[in-house]
């Protein structure tokens, strides 16, 4: 019995889930880190001679006592240890402690004196129209990140892109993993417009079938169009192109990748008049990537990248 796929909605919140509990293991290890350097600081202090101008108090024979329920007896060398440790003339020199990567960023001057939200805002009305990744929005309030604090801000922005969804502020892509977008006014409400005019005609008539165009018509509206819809193999369908080509590579761990593989990797045996096309969105997704350093080009070999 084969067993129904995942949901996207699903994998989206497991991804963030993984992100959040890597944050939480990469900062609890900077703090064993400072544990242990701490432990082996004392440790030296413990095996330091005692001063000669301190006085030993004598030894004296005591009966041994059992020691009440409940309590642990102290070893004696941790006993001598803590001792050793409260000595006035050892200076003890204070070890810097490192953590993992601050909870807060300090975001660009440009969106100085404004909240999180209020810059995201921003950086949408500068993008009118345009689809922004959530990768997008934190290079341009950040800059260039750290891979550790890449991961902590981004499960933190999640929440601020979920909060201006919910508020109407800028709308989720559909079927687009992590990225939204903010539509014009104009084009808002003509889209809006256009819905009630169609539900309004069809709640008067009947459902006519739909004509089919001529060949010619239909070529020619392509053509204005601009824009060829190509679909990708079913192991991608669900990614996004960014990620689709990013896990190519990762298959391919050492070998550097051209466009025409990953077209053929991605989209199968294209017709010859969509190669071109495939070829240039690839293209322009090596190039924002290597920008992110996502990958990198090879040298003396044109048009070929691999993994950082």
């Amino acid at each position: 019995m084969a067993i129904a796929s995942a949901p996207p909605i699903f994998i989206e919140h497991l991804s963030a889930l993984k992100d959040h509990y890597e944050a939480i293991l990469s900062e609890y290890e900077s703090q064993v880190l400072h544990a242990q350097e701490q432990l082996a600081h004392i440790n030296a202090l413990s095996a330091a001679p005692v001063p000669s101008g301190i006085a030993t108090a004598p030894k004296v024979k005591t009966t041994a006592k059992k020691a009440p329920a409940g309590k642990r007896k102290i070893p004696r060398r941790a006993r001598k240890a803590k001792v050793a440790a409260r000595q006035p003339t050892t200076r003890r020199v204070a070890t810097p402690k490192t953590s993992g990567p601050p909870m807060k960023l300090a975001m660009s001057v440009d969106f100085d004196g404004l909240s999180k939200i209020e810059a995201v805002e921003r950086v949408f009305k500068d993008n009118v129209g345009k689809v922004l990744h959530i990768e997008d929005v934190i290079e341009r309030l950040y800059g260039n990140l750290s891979a550790s604090e890449l991961k902590a801000e981004r499960i933190r922005m999640k929440d601020v892109m979920a909060r201006g969804t919910r508020r109407g502020m800028w709308a989720k892509v559909d079927k687009v993993p992590l990225s939204y977008i903010l539509e014009s006014a104009g084009e808002a409400k003509k889209t809006t417009t256009k819905a009630r005019k169609v539900t309004k005609k069809n709640s008067k008539r009947p459902a006519k079938p739909a004509r089919k165009a001529p060949a010619s018509k239909a070529k020619a509206a392509k053509s204005s169009s601009g824009s060829v819809q190509l679909k990708l193999l079913p192991p991608y369908r669900k990614m996004g192109m960014t990620p689709a080509v990013e896990n190519i590579l990762k298959e391919h761990p050492g070998k550097p990748m051209t466009a025409d593989e990953v077209s053929i990797i991605l989209y199968g045996n294209l017709k010859p008049k969509h190669i071109p096309v495939a070829k240039k969105r690839l293209h322009d997704i090596f190039s924002k990537g290597v920008k992110k350093k996502r990958w990198k080009r090879v040298p003396n070999q044109k048009g070929a990248y691999l993994l950082t």
